[in-house]
């Protein structure tokens, strides 16, 4: 069967436009699957790219987590509402720190107007803790059609935050009420 695979290194230059005007990744050779994953080979990696990996990445060359590819859509979705790098260090070493630190400019300062939702989704997919990042580009998928979308009542109106426990999602009660809810994960939901 297929299995599934982490891409590791999204960046502007892996990004390619077909005819019908949607993106495509290319820059396979950086791909490894989830189960049994390859080394990242760091020879022939760029600066740009090296904007765009995850902290832990950086430390630790054998991962293929989903969580890295969402910290590089965050870290692509920022330059491309703002025309910059989110973490910009005089060398290597001080990008990192800024990476670990979450040091980035907001995006909002950068692109006046822009709306509360995509901060959120940059913010959230950048965060440095894998562990507080959407688990997965399904988990971010999720977040982004969770508009609207009405679970015991309450219409959800956008995503806050992943704990090991579920998700929390702004919410309005039927009166108008703003609340934050918690959606177990499953596991958690079938004890």
């Amino acid at each position: 069967g297929i299995q599934p695979v982490v891409h590791r290194a999204a960046a502007p230059a892996n990004v390619l436009i077909n005819a019908e005007g949607q993106p495509i990744l290319s820059g396979l050779q950086w791909a490894s699957p989830l189960v049994n994953p390859t080394a990242f080979p760091f020879v022939g990696v760029t600066a740009e790219l090296f904007q765009y990996l995850a902290p832990e990445q950086i430390r630790e060359r054998g991962l293929a987590l989903p969580t890295l590819d969402t910290y590089a859509l965050g870290a692509l979705l920022y330059t491309l509402v703002t025309g910059k790098i989110p973490f910009k260090g005089r060398d290597a070493r001080e990008t990192l720190r800024k990476k670990i630190t979450h040091d980035f400019r907001s995006p909002e300062t950068l692109t006046p107007g822009l709306s509360r939702s995509v901060v959120q989704i940059i913010r959230e997919c950048l965060r440095a803790d894998p562990n507080r990042r959407p688990a997965s580009l399904l988990k971010l998928r999720e977040f982004l059609d969770c508009t609207n979308r009405v679970v015991g009542g309450y219409r959800l109106r956008g995503y806050l935050g992943s704990g090991k426990s579920g998700d929390v999602y702004q919410a309005v009660s039927a009166r108008g009420r703003q609340v934050a809810i918690k959606l177990l994960a499953p596991k958690i939901a079938d004890d």
